[in-house]
């Protein structure tokens, strides 16, 4: 079997799938048809997991990242906040036959799911997987990959991104992540690293600062 070692060292910005700013396609959540490893018409490989998608160069270095959305006909990738990459398509078996709807004519023509494409490390530990908190007015979604390295999205509740920031940690069953996020400092957008704590509860892991874990926010395994 096919593997793929996704030892991502660094995010590389440009947005292969970059279309101009519409609206999404859909707000419903995802099909596990869509969930798993897709090989596009150029042989770049997308990683889907429930609402959220990992796109990968022929050296499986990171290209983009984002919300993935999807209706009966329309998928839409929300690469950041304002941006999205709106795509028409049909299921052929297995399949999608995939026709873009703004630029990314690359990307044009069948999209094979590929089973025997797998990380090399996946599963292994607990903080891997698509995490989601739904509390108050927005939806907080973690995507952790396997080898320390993983997204946190802050969506409204029409799944439209407000935030996107990136996510390392190391170890077995971390009991820190470290969030990257620019945020506004008198006046000037500061890139911080912000250290999380982590603590496991069954079927959540609770995320938060300081010593009073009683505030932490839980995600849930979707």
């Amino acid at each position: 079997m096919k593997k793929i070692r996704f030892l991502v060292l660094t995010v590389i910005l440009a947005a292969a799938l970059l279309g101009c700013a519409t609206s999404p396609a859909s707000t419903a959540r995802q099909s596990v048809f869509f969930d798993g490893f897709w090989v596009l018409p150029n042989n770049q490989v997308m990683y889907v997991e429930r609402n959220a998608f990992v796109l990968f160069d022929l050296d499986n270095a990171v290209i983009n990242s984002g919300i993935f959305l999807y209706n009966d006909t329309h998928l839409v990738l929300n690469i950041d906040v304002d941006s999205y990459a709106d795509f028409e398509y049909t299921r052929v078996s297995s399949n999608m036959n995939v026709k873009s709807l703004g630029g990314n004519e690359f990307a044009n023509g069948v999209w094979r799911k590929d089973p025997n494409l797998y990380f090399e490390h996946g599963g292994k530990n607990p903080i891997e997987g698509y995490w989601e908190n739904t509390e108050g007015d927005y939806i907080r979604i973690l995507h952790i990959m396997p080898d320390g390295w993983g997204y946190q999205y802050i969506c409204d509740k029409n799944m439209e991104m407000d935030m996107k920031n990136e996510v390392k940690y190391s170890g077995i069953s971390p009991k820190e992540i470290i969030i990257t996020a620019s945020l506004p400092i008198d006046g000037d957008m500061v890139t911080l690293d912000l250290p999380f704590g982590v603590i496991y509860d069954r079927n959540a892991i609770r995320i938060g600062m300081g010593e009073n874990t009683s505030g932490y926010l839980r995600y849930f395994k979707r």
